[in-house]
């Protein structure tokens, strides 16, 4: 083999094994830094270990979910790392033996791996942080409604103001889905609401983040002088921004790094028998976008 400078083929190992030497990745939004970050990580993951990855990007639509998982499955991949679109797990992947591992969303119910950021301490951190800078009425542009993410996020918002003792208003809650427009017309809607508006701004995901700092400054308002803004979620664009974001940061790279990690052991029979759920920790780092009110 060494004088003839042979390498074994993947595809014929493949075909001896009836799966691929390749693992797939099934994402909602790869236009998303966030699933970019998290796609670098997993592919950084298989190649060290000897595997390709075949990336797949749903747009957040379930058929197109299940359409990319029977390609996946028709190609026998050792395994699927995938952020569900709708919540749950299309009918193709319900059906498969292969191992799965879901990351960034949960699958209520349903007995797979799962990597997860600790969404309810994150959030609970940046509200809580605002409630020590003073502010009482603080906004929140969150996203779907009956999403497990949003919920979790709304929740620590919910608990701190619960800690601090001041009352959850709902006129001060919109949810905005998962695009950057729906930040910018939530956003819109809060600056408008009367008795009084918010003195302060937290927006649940980067692109919604996006969407309500471009509301603001369309309408002239000084962030933090008139409005303090943070963010669950960080963008490279935001260390353009001044002044610069209070952000609940995300181990994005870790998140994908732990999903690819699991995967593989499962792939290779070390995974403990029932299925892992894991968490990671974000953190907040305190940029110049939040003061207390009226002190600026």
């Amino acid at each position: 083999m060494k004088d003839l400078d042979y390498q074994p083929s993947a595809l014929a190992r493949g075909m001896r094994s009836q799966t691929a030497q390749v693992i797939g990745l099934i994402l909602p939004d790869i236009g998303n830094p966030f699933f970019t970050a998290l796609a670098r990580a997993i592919e950084d993951a298989a190649h060290e270990s000897g595997y390709g990855l075949l990336l797949c990007n749903s747009d957040e639509d379930p058929e197109k979910e299940q359409h990319y998982a029977e390609i996946l499955l028709a190609q026998r991949v050792a395994g699927i790392v995938l952020t569900p679109a709708a919540g749950e797990l299309c009918e193709p992947l319900q059906a498969c033996d292969i191992p799965l591992v879901c990351v960034e969303r949960p699958i209520p119910g349903y007995p797979v791996d799962t990597v997860l950021l600790d969404n309810e301490s994150g959030s609970r951190m940046a509200t809580g942080y605002l409630i020590e800078l003073g502010h009482r009425r603080i906004g929140l542009i969150v996203g779907l409604e009956d999403g497990a993410i949003s919920q979790e996020r709304f929740q620590g918002y919910e608990q701190a103001l619960k800690e601090a003792g001041l009352p959850i208003d709902p006129d001060l809650v919109r949810y905005g889905g998962l695009a950057e427009e729906g930040g910018y017309q939530r956003a819109q809607q809060l600056l408008d609401s009367g008795n009084p508006p918010p003195t302060a701004l937290f927006v649940s995901n980067n692109e919604l983040a996006l969407g309500a700092l471009r509301a603001i400054q369309s309408r002239g308002i000084q962030v933090p002088e008139a409005l303090s803004v943070a963010s669950f979620g960080d963008m490279p664009c935001f260390s353009l921004f001044r002044p610069s974001l209070t952000v609940v940061r995300q181990p994005t790279y870790q998140l994908g790094l732990e999903a690819a990690k699991l995967l593989l052991q499962r792939i290779g029979g070390q995974a403990p028998p029932a299925p892992v759920l894991m968490r990671l920790a974000p953190m907040l780092v305190v940029g110049e976008s939040t003061a207390p009110p009226g002190s600026v």
